[in-house]
C-alpha cells in the first residue's frame, strides 16, 4: 500500500513539472520563430490591380506609346524638350512616336488640368491631377509649377503604371519614385498617401 502511495506522489511531481515546463518551451517556440522572419520586398506589375486607378481608368497608363496625338494637345518646351500636354496628361517624344510620361519636375503651366483635386499638406496648398503635384508660382500670378509629391498628402486616385510593393507584408504602390499607402476613410473609402520610402519607416 504504500509503495502505492509513493509512485502516485511520484507522478503527480512528474506531472507538475512538465507543465511548468510546456509554457516556456511554447514561448521558446515563439520566439524562434519571430528572430527567423525575414524582411521580403516583391514587386509584381500593376495590372493586376484595379482599384487605384479606377477614376483614370479612361485615361492611358504611364508608359503607354502612342503614334497620335489627341487633337488640342500643345507644345510645353522645358530642359531642351519639347513636350505635348493634352488635358493633364504629358508626352514625351520618342522617334516617331509618343510615351506617357510624369510631368517633368519644374516645368510650369498657364491652366490646371480639368478636374484637379485641391489638398493641403502641412499649411500649404497643392493642386493634384493625374500623379502630378503643381503648386501656385504666386499669389498673384496666375502659373502653376510641377513639384515633388508632399509626404503625407492624401489623394483619391493613381494613374495606370503604378507598381505594387510588397515589403513584410505590407502592401504599397509605387508611381514614379513616389510610394503611396492606401488607407481607408470614415466613409469606408480607399484613399492613398504619400509616405517616406518604406525602407525607411
Amino acid at each position: 500500500m504504500r509503495s502505492l502511495i509513493v509512485i502516485a506522489i511520484s507522478l503527480l511531481f512528474v506531472t507538475s513539472i512538465n507543465a511548468q515546463q510546456r509554457p516556456n518551451e511554447d514561448k521558446a517556440h515563439k520566439h524562434h520563430h519571430v528572430k527567423r522572419k525575414v524582411a521580403h520586398r516583391h514587386v509584381r506589375p500593376a495590372k493586376v490591380r484595379r482599384v487605384a486607378h479606377v477614376k483614370y481608368r479612361n485615361l492611358p497608363p504611364r508608359g503607354k506609346v502612342v503614334t497620335v496625338l489627341p487633337q488640342g494637345y500643345r507644345v510645353v518646351k522645358h530642359g531642351g524638350v519639347s513636350y505635348h500636354l493634352h488635358k493633364g496628361i504629358w508626352y514625351q517624344p520618342r522617334g516617331k512616336k509618343f510615351v506617357v510620361v510624369k510631368a517633368p519636375h519644374r516645368v510650369r503651366v498657364k491652366i490646371l488640368p480639368v478636374g484637379y483635386k485641391r489638398i493641403v499638406v502641412r499649411n500649404r496648398p497643392y493642386f493634384y491631377y493625374y500623379g502630378t503635384y503643381y503648386t501656385q508660382v504666386d499669389n498673384s500670378a496666375d502659373e502653376y509649377e510641377v513639384v515633388d509629391a508632399p509626404i503625407g498628402a492624401e489623394v483619391d486616385a493613381l494613374p495606370e503604371g503604378y507598381e505594387v510593393v510588397i515589403v513584410e507584408g505590407q502592401e504599397y504602390y509605387k508611381l514614379d519614385d513616389t510610394y503611396y499607402e492606401a488607407r481607408i476613410n470614415d466613409k469606408d473609402e480607399e484613399y492613398y498617401t504619400v509616405i517616406d520610402s518604406p525602407e525607411n519607416l
